[in-house]
């Protein structure tokens, strides 16, 4: 009797733990189940902020992209779609962009600012937006950055590639020089940096772009805020700080005092005139190859339009939206055909001449001072080109554009002092800018010799293409210093230059390469036009080609869950 009443409390008892056993396990699974979900859930709440983040830093990079290249303003803020994600599943996220004024008032016009270097700036300030879902999770990214832009041809020198500085002889630079590539710093003798600010968004090297030339000359760069000028030597600089003559990523970090870190040594050498990607430097937006072209933005908002298109010159004016032939009252030679032999094309050329002077007693110079002048028979197969010659003195502000080649023939932008004209802001864009001295006779050809060059001055802002040097070798671009392209013997001959030097784009249709060029190097008395620095006030800001930065004002993230 005992003996199965202790089998009955036994039997309860196991019954009452099994029970126990059973609602644990049956919690235990509950528990997991709603880690399981929780975990499943954070996983894709992560994965939403990430195709929101990427879908953000798209559409800001765009953003700059179109400023730069003159997109309406319905344009900029239209919603985009962005297929992202992976495994052959891309998921798609929306973003939107909105114009807001500082401090999250109202949207107004673009604010003028200069900054101490007398650099003109306009900052206005947009809202990004990107809304993505991935499950159970909804994230919205919202960015405000500010946009600053820039005249583009207030830099000394502005390169949207590499930028490679080999001179033969000595050479001083001037002016803000900014590359959105590396720069490559090398030479003959002494190149002189005389600036404070010398920015990339890659690396400074200390030698050509193309291997096995090694370091030669001295370069030497200004410490910002004084006037000394220190040296940029790979032989005096710590081994550990370079890898042959390139600066060693290795050693880059934040300032800390450490000399071996390259940020360290470069803010303590140059006193904050150099800086590269180490310091965050970015990328600066400039105008594509696009904007030049017949049909695109600068065709569109010229005042003068000369153009060959197989039955003669012809030139047109805008005024007012109103379009008009002005051919007939233009005085005889104001424009004409001709022909140039260019060695480094190796090919005689067909040019429209345009007679500056002839052009600006006939009256017809538009009030925004912007003439576009092209040939539509121009391919890279016959890069025909535009030779403007007779412009040693304007009459007002003066922007030429032509989607091909140019060639300035003579004094440019320069009147005697007795003169009833003054300088005046002047800039050119083209494909490929050419400089012929005041001797030039044009009876060079393939079989004559180089002729001689005479002494030149031109005040120009130069924007054009360029034939960049291969990353994987290759032949030489020319370098900074045969930006402007040269077919006489200036041996001996000073070439005086104030004005900047920007590389927007590869070129086009002149891309003979610098190998080819049959020419003696100019003396080069190169520099910045400070006068530019009022370019601001100068041309309509409709037409002023830009060099756009951004900056990030803010961020935020709305985290929406559908979870149950």
């Amino acid at each position: 009797m005992r003996t199965a009443r202790s089998r009955g409390v036994v039997l309860v008892a196991s019954l009452i733990v099994g029970v126990l056993i059973l609602g644990l396990m049956m919690a235990s699974m509950t528990v997991a189940q709603a880690t399981s979900k929780w975990l499943q859930h954070l996983l894709e709440q992560t994965e939403a902020l990430s195709l929101a983040e990427a879908a953000t830093e798209l559409r800001q990079k765009a953003l700059i992209t179109e400023i730069a290249n003159f997109a309406k303003e319905d344009v900029l803020t239209e919603p985009r779609t962005h297929a992202l994600g992976k495994g052959g599943k891309p998921q798609t996220v929306i973003s939107r962009v909105r114009r807001i004024g500082a401090g999250g008032a109202a949207a107004t016009d673009d604010l003028k600012t200069t900054d101490s270097d007398g650099v003109v700036s306009f900052v206005s300030y947009f809202q990004i937006t990107a809304r993505a879902v991935t499950g159970t999770s909804a994230i919205e990214v919202m960015r405000t950055v500010q946009v600053g832009k820039n005249p583009v041809f207030q830099y000394g020198v502005f390169y949207d590639d590499d930028l490679e500085i080999l001179p033969g002889p000595d050479m001083t630079l001037a002016g803000r020089i900014h590359a959105n590539g590396d720069i490559y710093l090398n030479g003959g003798a002494t190149l002189r940096i005389n600036s404070a600010y010398l920015r990339c968004t890659g690396e400074i090297y200390r030698e050509a772009k193309r291997a096995g030339e090694g370091t030669k000359g001295t370069t030497l760069i200004l410490q910002r805020g004084s006037t000394t000028f220190a040296p940029m030597e790979a032989d005096n600089a710590p081994a550990a700080r370079w890898v042959g003559s390139k600066v060693s990523p290795e050693y880059y970090g934040n300032f800390d005092g450490d000399p071996h870190q390259w940020v360290a040594y470069a803010d303590a050498t140059w006193q904050g005139t150099v800086k590269t990607q180490a310091h965050g430097t970015k990328e600066v937006a400039s105008p594509q190859i696009k904007t030049i072209t017949p049909g695109g933005y600068y065709h569109n908002e010229a005042g003068l339009v000369i153009e060959y298109a197989g039955n003669g010159v012809n030139v047109y004016a805008r005024r007012d939206g109103a379009v008009s032939a002005v051919t007939s009252v233009l005085p005889a030679g104001t424009v004409a055909l001709g022909t140039i032999y260019d060695g480094r094309q190796r090919k005689n050329l067909n040019t429209i001449e345009v007679d500056m002077a002839k052009l600006r007693d006939a009256g017809v110079m538009p009030d925004n001072g912007l003439v576009y002048a092209y040939r539509a028979d121009t391919t890279e197969e016959t890069p025909h080109g535009v030779v403007f010659k007779n412009g040693k003195e304007l009459s007002g502000a003066t922007m030429l554009v032509s989607p091909g080649p140019v060639y300035i023939q003579g004094d440019f932008n320069c009147p005697e002092a007795a003169s009833s004209y003054a300088k005046q802001p002047s800039m050119l864009i083209c494909d490929a800018v050419n400089l012929l001295s005041n001797a030039w006779d044009n009876t060079k050809t393939a079989a004559s010799g180089v002729p001689r060059a005479g002494a030149t001055t031109v005040n120009l802002a130069m924007a054009s293409g360029i034939v960049r040097t291969p990353d994987t070798g290759g032949d030489y671009s020319g370098g900074l210093e045969n930006f402007p392209r040269f077919h006489e013997n200036w041996t001996g001959v000073t070439l005086r230059i104030r004005g900047s030097f920007m590389a927007l784009f590869a070129s086009m249709y002149a891309t003979g390469p610098w190998k080819n060029a049959t020419y003696g190097a100019p003396t080069r008395d190169w520099g910045f036009d400070p006068d530019l620095l009022n370019g601001g006030n100068a041309f309509a800001r409709e037409i002023m080609p830009w060099a756009v930065s951004m900056r990030r004002v803010a961020w935020q993230d709305n985290v929406e869950s559908v979870l149950d």
